[in-house]
């Protein structure tokens, strides 16, 4: 299905690489459910580590090892689509897993900025100024007694 759905592709249009790399994310998304909510899941480069395998040639490298070794080891092997004989989709499906780890990353980004800005606006209410007038002082101590007396300090 994969492979007529790109020579589809190039056949009807003059996509070029990005536009492929696009579409097959999107594919990964509607068809796989591999959706941003999932991506999030993933960790410590587990979806680089699975573009390297894709994209790695099979012919330059011994590629069962190359397997073994670079693809994320709590990842079944039946989720690794071998395309040996179509060097494009393999780059394709490459291109579309750092595509995923690049959103996820800038979905992390985006929290840590949004959640520092929350911390900033709570840091500028909570902090008082250090600026007192003599009113607000007078105001405040105003109702209090003395800690000693000055006979007591004698």
């Amino acid at each position: 299905m994969e492979k007529n759905f790109y020579k589809y592709l190039l056949q009807k249009s003059r996509l070029n690489g990005t536009d492929l790399i696009a579409a097959e994310r999107l594919r990964q998304i509607k068809e796989e459910g591999y959706s941003s909510t999932r991506d999030d899941e993933y960790w410590d480069e587990q979806l680089v580590e699975a573009a390297m395998v894709y994209a790695v040639s099979p012919y330059k490298v011994n590629h069962k090892k190359f397997c073994q070794i670079f693809w994320p080891k709590d990842w079944g092997k039946s989720w690794y689509k071998k395309h040996k004989d179509h060097r494009i989709t393999q780059l394709i499906k490459a291109g579309a897993l750092l595509a995923a780890e690049i959103n996820r990353l800038l979905r992390i980004e985006l929290e840590d900025i949004e959640r520092e800005a929350e911390v900033s606006k709570v840091e500028e209410k909570e902090v008082p100024s250090n600026e007192w007038s003599l009113q607000e002082i007078s105001e405040l101590t105003k109702d209090t007694k003395p800690l000693w007396t000055r006979d007591e300090l004698k």
